[in-house]
């Protein structure tokens, strides 16, 4: 069975909807099966009377089909799987978790605009209130699924992200990194030796790896893990910096960790104006 036997696309209408369901097409290419594929998009505001009266139909008659011409271009191969919702909701947020749960989505894949005009669908409370994993696309993404990277903080949302993480690796037969970020604590500075300090740290963190592999079971082996301290520089910019070094594809990350870190590492990440795609799980 395919890791996300059921996708969600949620659009705006702007140049991004290409790019992104481009994206999806080698998504659907790439992985084995034939997920179902939903595309939904809101219509939040009622065109008044005399603007309706010029359509040849009702305005969401419109966009379906409008929608459907598209999916034929830019989805081609994959129009069999493909269903289009269109909502009329006060929230694009409410009308996308309703379509999600109508749908049995398992994953809800969005658009992440860098250079587009518009801010897109995508915000932090989508992100936060998604009962599903985020596949957030930037429009520049590159199609590629060589290597993935999930770092963890050894937090059960870490450990689902690191489980979803072997399922695709062991679809793709590709390379899967796993890190961890840590950090001595700025309370210590200036007090503490530095370099002793990372030493503990360190020693601290793989021990923690080894018991957070003890508490969760996976389905595949799991790979060692990269231990990085990261110094002066936030967890987002460390994992930003080591993903171009080690030029991973995708980075798989759970919403929440232990505390707020976790979840504001992929926040952070989702607004970092980077070419690479993050899944959020």
């Amino acid at each position: 069975m395919s890791t996300f036997p059921s996708l969600l696309i949620a659009v705006d209408l702007t140049p991004m909807d290409e790019a992104l369901m481009r994206y999806v097409k080698f998504w659907l290419d790439t992985l084995p099966g034939e997920p179902e594929v939903h595309i939904v998009h809101n219509i939040k505001y009622n065109l008044d009377d005399d603007m309706e009266a010029l359509l040849d139909a009702p305005l969401d008659q419109v966009v379906k089909e409008a929608l459907g011409e598209q999916a034929k271009e830019w989805l081609p191969g994959h129009e069999h799987q493909v269903q289009i919702h269109v909502k009329q909701a006060f929230s694009t947020m409410e009308a996308i978790k309703d379509c999600l749960v109508e749908t049995n989505a398992s994953l809800l894949v969005l658009g992440k605009k860098i250079d587009y005009d518009g801010s897109g669908i995508t915000n932090s409370k989508m992100l936060r209130q998604s009962p599903v994993p985020v596949l957030l696309i930037p429009e520049m993404a590159r199609k590629k699924l060589d290597k993935l990277l999930v770092p963890v903080d050894f937090s059960k949302q870490s450990a689902a992200a690191l489980q979803i993480g072997l399922s695709l690796q062991e679809e793709l037969n590709n390379a899967l990194e796993v890190q961890h970020i840590y950090h001595i604590p700025s309370v210590y500075f200036p007090y503490v030796p530095v370099q002793s300090m990372s030493r503990s740290m360190l020693d601290k963190a793989k021990k923690e790896f080894t018991h957070f592999l003890e508490k969760y079971t996976f389905e595949q082996p799991v790979p060692g893990c990269t231990f990085t301290d990261g110094k002066e520089h936030s967890v987002v910019d460390t994992l930003d910096h080591y993903s171009r070094q080690q030029q991973v594809d995708l980075i798989i990350v759970g919403a929440q960790g232990h505390s707020a870190l976790l979840g504001s590492v992929a926040i952070g990440l989702s607004r970092l104006e980077s070419p690479k795609p993050i899944l959020i799980v």
